[in-house]
């Protein structure tokens, strides 16, 4: 499922360049493989919308 309300920060992945992930002002960060139309992660925060996400060599990190 895409967001429900505006996207904040889109990253593409690093390594493969065939995922993606996106923050939302619906507190949902949303990971895509490209070419698949729905998310294969969804994860939601209550507190603030992601603003920043960056890739790192091992993982994803997210700045509120």
């Amino acid at each position: 499922m895409a967001h429900s309300a505006a996207v904040n920060c889109l990253k593409i992945g690093r390594k493969s360049s065939r995922k993606l992930v996106t923050g939302g002002e619906d507190h949902k960060v949303n990971l895509w493989a490209i070419g698949k139309p729905n998310a294969i992660l969804v994860s939601s925060f209550s507190l603030l919308p992601p603003l920043l996400l960056l890739w790192s060599a091992s993982r994803l990190i997210m700045i509120l």
